[in-house]
């Protein structure tokens, strides 16, 4: 099929979670031999690497106003502040133009915050179209909202909320068809859009990239936390696990040291560099952390989807400590493929208790990566993307309910 796909950002390098499910979701339709046009909406300069051996890449360039300037701007404005920082207008005379030179069989649209993209071409010209949700947005607002106590930073996260529940209530009833990343986010879609045809269909890893290193080549005292820190939710568990957790394990495993690796980290919310805590902040590649620390670190306490690095994680052979919502999405058992724990002494006390124990890190490891091989390899989950885009060319055909 000729297909064309719209991303919220240039899928290259997989770096984030986000850009991993995009990277991955373009490289396996393409190994499936589709042409694919994909329309990027990007807010830095991107080096698209390999992306554009499966790709036709239109990048689309923006420069966003400084985050306070946009937050007040879009109090005057009914869209979700970031949906109306990436509604472009010269993106649609784009989509047109492409529309009109490369006539496309079938339409995908990776992650909502670009999803009035997907109406608009599926309004004008009837291409079917599959909408990929990320995450149910107006539920991360909400679980964020909860944890919150400045009065106006509430007020202004309860006006997010009610603003994507709006939007996305209104922009996935106009797919054709859709998938969510976990069970849990489904469920929610379902609710908010009855009748649509919906698929759970997990973030796809390139499991060759992180080849399985056992726990006997490892260090014995080092962590990873990975996470770009923009995002609020990363933000708020690198703030709650080096000021809350980190001092814990130290006090009981003195020699502990957490790498913390991601973009924007927020500095004078966290202590400063020690032997206890390296704040790497952006890395071009992850491998050589990968390859040689102790235990992998996943610490949300907000947040939605599906967490890709806990799957890099297992796939790399790294023994995994998590909350409960940092594991949310993922098939993984608490106990047999990882250490949960949710209060900042339990989880202090979980990694402590992995430190000590080889055997244990050894049998945490090796049952995650049976998992991660059997359920989120690139074939596997390509499929079932390449199924939902052509059930969605086939309700079209019959006149689906939702064009």
């Amino acid at each position: 099929m000729n297909i064309l796909g719209i991303t919220s950002r240039v899928p290259y390098p997989p770096t984030d979670g986000a850009r991993i499910c995009m990277y991955q979701a373009v490289r396996s339709l393409a190994v499936l031999g589709h042409t694919i046009h994909l329309v990027a909406v990007e807010d830095e300069e991107v080096d698209a690497g390999p992306l554009e051996q499966f790709c036709t890449l239109h990048q689309v360039r923006f420069r966003p106003l400084p985050t306070v300037v946009g937050a007040v701007l879009t109090l005057f404005n009914e869209r979700p502040y970031t949906v109306w920082k990436k509604d472009l207008d010269r993106v649609y005379p784009l989509l047109d133009s492409l529309q009109a030179a490369h006539q496309f069989d079938a339409m995908y649209v990776d992650q909502a915050h670009v999803a009035q993209y997907g109406a608009y071409m599926k309004s004008r010209y009837g291409i079917p179209y599959f909408l990929r949700s990320h995450n149910v947005e107006h539920e991360i607002y909400r679980r964020h909202l909860s944890r919150v106590t400045n009065p106006l930073m509430r007020r202004y996260l309860a006006l997010q909320c009610s603003r994507w529940q709006r939007f996305e209530v209104e922009q996935t009833r106009r797919a054709d068809t859709c998938a969510a990343i976990t069970q849990r986010d489904l469920e929610a879609i379902r609710t908010f859009a009855p009748g649509l045809p919906l698929q759970t269909i997990p973030a796809a890893v390139d499991l060759s990239a992180f080849p399985f290193r056992p726990v006997s080549e490892r260090e014995t005292n080092s962590m990873i936390m990975l996470g770009n820190m923009g995002w609020a939710p990363n933000r708020d568990s690198a703030i709650w696990f080096a000021n809350e957790i980190l001092p814990r394990i130290a006090q009981k495993f003195p020699s502990a040291i957490c790498h913390m690796v991601g973009a924007d980290p927020p500095l004078r919310q966290l202590p400063t560099s020690s032997p206890n805590l390296k704040i790497h902040g952006k890395l071009n590649s992850i491998q050589e952390l990968y390859d040689r620390v102790a235990i992998g670190l996943i610490p949300l306490r907000v947040g939605g989807g599906m967490r890709v690095k806990m799957v890099e994680m297992m796939s790399a052979g790294i023994p995994i400590v998590s909350t409960t919502i940092g594991a949310e999405g993922n098939d993984a058992k608490p106990g047999q493929h990882y250490l949960a724990a949710d209060q900042p002494e339990a989880f202090a006390d979980a990694v402590v208790r992995l430190l000590n124990d080889a055997e244990l890190r050894a049998n945490l490891s090796q049952s995650a990566f049976q998992l991660a091989q059997r359920l989120y390899s690139l074939d596997s989950v390509g499929c079932q993307y390449q199924a939902m885009i052509e059930q969605a060319v086939k309700l079209c055909r019959n006149g689906s309910p939702t064009a």
